[in-house]
């Protein structure tokens, strides 16, 4: 199983070494991050394969969160499980409840 990140700042940072130990992770970032910065399974990818993953961790801040949602709605999997790691929950799950895909499951 591959896991998509879509955010590679503090809690990503996190998230992937945690991850990377039990599974392969793709992240996407907008800023250049080394390749060095990677543990072992984790790699950079382009924002529509970590989108397409079977499981989409969202590890943005929240004021990016909406217009994330929209850029990865169309490359979501059906199917998906997409959980995010937003601090406040009731505006980022109403916004997910709103944009993406009926089908998409939400953690």
């Amino acid at each position: 199983m591959t896991i998509g990140v879509i955010g590679y700042g503090r809690f990503g940072k996190f998230a992937v070494a945690h991850l990377a130990r039990r599974a392969d992770v793709v992240v996407f970032d907008t800023r250049r991050v080394p390749r060095a910065e990677f543990p072992k399974r984790a790699r950079k990818g382009g924002l529509a394969e970590a989108a397409g993953q079977e499981v989409v961790l969202l590890a943005v801040p929240v004021s990016a969160l909406r217009a994330t949602l929209r850029r990865i709605r169309p490359h979501l999997r059906r199917g998906a499980l997409i959980a995010d790691v937003a601090a406040v929950k009731s505006a980022p799950l109403r916004w997910m409840k709103q944009i993406l895909p009926p089908d998409a499951e939400i953690l």
